[in-house]
């Protein structure tokens, strides 16, 4: 008498007896199996982390959406068929809403790398790979501030205003229209511009004088005798 018949088990039991062969069972617990191939020199079996494994440092937070995988991380397993198994792990990405993004960057757009930390430079890495044109506006705003420093008014004037046109035609190629009104000031003042450069000497001493001026006549608003208020302020800022 033969044996009896035997059933042909639930696909998923199957699949789920030779993952747990092929795979420990602490990569199971956190990730799927999504395909596997064979090379000619080793097996590849590719694993994506399941989505509800969110990390508990980004438990409570509301901002943070799910955006895609990580670069993949390939590990050794073991060797089946006398070939090596490559488990191919694809961990779940996880960023900033856009507008939360903008907002924690906002400050961070007026400061030079040099002073950012580790944690606002991977921000910034993140914002500038989702808009371009803001990296490019920022990379142009850095080196307008690099030429205006400073620590350039030693330098040669013909060399300054060679680097200053180099920055103008930066400008005409980015093709972002907010920067033409600023190019065009440039090029109207160019040469009083040039002369702090030499000297290392500006304005701000005039304009801050000005600006008292114009806070003393806005508290003495209504003034009859004007000889009388001119009188006041000659001496008041003599």
């Amino acid at each position: 008498m033969g044996r009896r018949r035997k059933e042909l088990p639930p696909v998923e039991a199957m699949y789920a007896k030779i993952a747990s062969i092929l795979v420990p069972e602490n990569i199971l617990r956190d990730f799927d199996i999504y395909d596997a191939k064979e090379n000619k020199a080793c097996w590849v079996i590719e694993m994506r982390e399941k989505s509800d494994r969110i990390p508990y440092k980004l438990l409570g937070f509301s901002d943070i959406v799910l955006d895609g995988y990580c670069d993949s991380v390939d590990m050794l397993s073991h060797s089946f068929a006398c070939k090596p198994i490559y488990l191919r792990l694809f961990r779940l990405r996880y960023i900033l809403h856009e507008i939360s993004l903008l907002n924690r960057c906002l400050r961070k757009l007026t400061q030079s790398p040099e002073k950012w930390s580790q944690i606002t430079k991977e921000l910034m890495t993140q914002l500038f790979s989702k808009y371009k044109i803001l990296k490019q506006a920022y990379d142009l705003s850095q080196n307008f501030k690099k030429w205006y420093d400073i620590n350039n008014h030693q330098s040669d004037k013909t060399k300054i205003r060679n680097s200053l046109w180099e920055w103008y035609d930066k400008v005409k190629v980015s093709e972002i229209e907010d920067f033409n009104p600023v190019m065009k000031m440039l090029q109207k003042h160019e040469d009083l511009i040039l002369n702090y450069f030499q000297h290392g000497h500006t304005n701000a001493s005039a304009e801050r004088l000005n600006g008292k001026i114009q806070r003393f006549v806005s508290a003495n608003y209504g003034t009859r005798d004007k000889d009388f208020a001119l009188y006041r302020i000659a001496n008041y800022f003599s």
